[in-house]
């Protein structure tokens, strides 16, 4: 039904390396996730909420995927930036993600989604092989 998208890192071959730019309040979270993703050879930039996220989308032309928390302090949560960047920058992926642990069908945010009801995963049902759960690599 959907087409799927490869999103590796560049080769060796002198190609560009992607850009991610990780949005998430909580340091210590952000400081393993971008150490993650700059291991295995992206380029990664961060922010602590979704102001700053704007602000370093609307400077880089080069940010292909944002990997942001739901829950952040301000004025604009995860789903306010996956609308703004829907509207500015539609060119841009988006990955939502939440700490929050508890299942439940969720309805699509203004502005609609790749999936009209997307699955909220908790780490109870991750990588079991359960309708909804992803696996998550390992070194």
């Amino acid at each position: 039904m959907y087409a799927k998208r490869n999103f590796a890192p560049a080769s060796d071959t002198g190609v560009a390396r992607r850009t991610i730019l990780i949005v998430e309040d909580e340091i210590l979270i952000r400081m393993a996730a971008a150490e993650h993703l700059r291991v295995a050879g992206y380029s990664v930039l961060e922010a602590t909420d979704a102001a700053e996220a704007v602000r370093l989308i609307a400077a880089d032309r080069s940010i292909e995927l944002v990997f942001s928390d739901v829950h952040m302090p301000g004025e604009m949560d995860g789903n306010g930036l996956r609308s703004w960047i829907l509207k500015e920058r539609p060119y841009i992926k988006v990955l939502l993600t939440s700490g929050t642990i508890r299942r439940r069908r969720a309805t699509a945010p203004a502005g609609g989604m790749s999936s009209p009801s997307p699955t909220i995963l908790s780490s109870s049902n991750a990588g079991s092989g359960a309708p909804g759960s992803v696996a998550l690599p390992t070194r």
